[in-house]
């Protein structure tokens, strides 16, 4: 086997044909960091002139010309072929070493461990303790089972939809019966879905900020989003749910036409026949639902008035690959939160998963704390409600190249920090 720096066209081609690829690893995201002064390496083993597996390495110069390195979600590589995998981690880190690193972080996109639907460990499920060994064998030091967010690392839990070889009807059986029904809502009060262009990305602006202020999350800015879309190019999609209320007012005058017509007959009926219990019941479900859509007209004429024909409720970012849909970003306008914008994307986003028979639906990051009392509870419940599996990944690990400089460079940082904060 052979150590090789490959060019990009030769990383690509790997990448493309790999089951393992992922937007991090991505030579969009290498593009996207390289123009924020990323340094990017491209690196692999070769043998017999095959390439066996490779990885974006990315670098910054963070101190004294010492410089951090990031593989980020780790390689592209069998982590369960051992021989492969240590030459790899050898032969980077003496690259790496030869670079002049002060320090290198890797977060491998590996499970873990298994777990069911509800986060807890599955009790036959093997661990990946041998992997972390490895690793920390070579001198790199891991971080701990996270079960929180912290903005310095991706998420260390996922929730992942498997869409392999399955059916739109087989994925809404399993549902739970509150999505089922969210999702139902938005098909029969014609809540649309629509792909946004690069002049429309303001939309999605609007709504992640309204959506990060109110949860309290950072939330990324326009330049971001254009950045996201410039780089990623056909594997960048963004999408908003709205409302087009001339259609839906229509379809909603025509339910009360209908149930009008309904309750005419029911009242003639029961008329006719005052002890019949079943059909007075009948009635007085049918004009609670009149009286329902008496009220979502008035709200629909209000809201028209105020924000034109059409009305925005939801939007959301995604990243697409032949190995996964990636839903990264997302968030609602809570005034609007009774039209179940949220799920009507998601939804429109799961069928393509299906329709182009991509494997997985990545829901992304939850923060593995399943109590009541958890920040993200509520997130972790709507990505639940889906059936979308609970993965714990590998975790995070960081390799110290220098430690004297590495001990200076922190006391630096956390100078400038104090000063930062005064």
């Amino acid at each position: 086997m052979e150590f090789v720096v490959l060019t990009k066209e030769e990383y690509s081609s790997f990448f493309n044909s790999s089951h393992l690829q992922n937007f991090w690893q991505s030579v969009e995201m290498a593009k996207m960091r390289e123009s924020r002064g990323w340094e990017i390496h491209y690196v692999g083993v070769k043998e017999n002139d095959i390439l066996l597996c490779a990885a974006t390495l990315q670098s910054l110069q963070v101190y004294r010309g010492y410089k951090l390195f990031m593989a980020l979600r780790g390689f592209l590589v069998d982590y369960h072929n051992e021989e492969l995998l240590r030459f790899f981690i050898q032969n980077v880190k003496a690259y790496v070493n030869d670079n002049k690193c002060l320090y290198m972080k890797i977060d491998p996109y590996i499970s873990y461990q298994p777990h069911d639907i509800d986060g807890n460990a599955m009790p036959n499920g093997k661990k990946e303790d041998g992997l972390i060994a490895l690793f920390e064998e070579y001198g790199f030091v891991h971080q701990g089972f996270r079960t929180y967010h912290d903005d310095e690392f991706e998420p260390r839990w996922i929730s992942v939809l498997n869409t392999a070889n399955t059916t739109e009807e087989e994925i809404l059986k399993n549902m739970h019966s509150m999505t089922k029904r969210n999702i139902a809502f938005t098909k029969k009060n014609n809540i649309e879905v629509c792909t946004l262009e690069r002049d429309q990305l303001s939309i999605l602006d609007d709504v992640i900020r309204e959506t990060g202020g109110r949860k309290n999350f950072h939330s990324q800015n326009l330049a971001y989003y254009t950045s996201m879309y410039d780089c990623f190019k056909e594997h960048f999609e963004a999408k908003a749910a709205y409302i087009y209320f001339p259609t839906y007012i229509t379809k909603t005058e025509g339910e009360v036409l209908n149930l009008s017509a309904q309750i005419d007959k029911l009242e003639i009926a029961c008329a006719q026949n005052p002890d019949a219990k079943k059909k007075t019941n009948q009635l007085k479900d049918l004009k609670r639902q009149q009286e329902v859509l008496k009220k979502r007209l008035c709200e629909a004429a209000e809201l028209q008035r105020e924000h034109g024909d059409t009305l925005y409720l939801a939007a959301a970012m995604f990243l697409k690959y032949d190995s996964e849909i990636l839903y990264l970003f997302g968030g609602s306008y809570e005034k609007f939160h009774q039209f179940k914008g949220s799920y009507a994307i998601q939804w429109d986003m799961i069928k393509e998963c299906i329709n182009k028979k991509i494997p997985r639906y990545n829901f992304y990051g939850i923060s593995g704390n399943f109590h009541e009392d958890a920040e993200d509870y509520g997130v972790y419940l709507f990505k639940k409600g889906f059936h979308a599996d609970v993965v714990e990944l590998l975790g995070d690990f960081i390799y110290i190249a220098d430690p004297k400089q590495y001990k200076q460079y922190q006391m630096l940082r956390k100078i400038k920090h104090k000063i930062l904060r005064r």
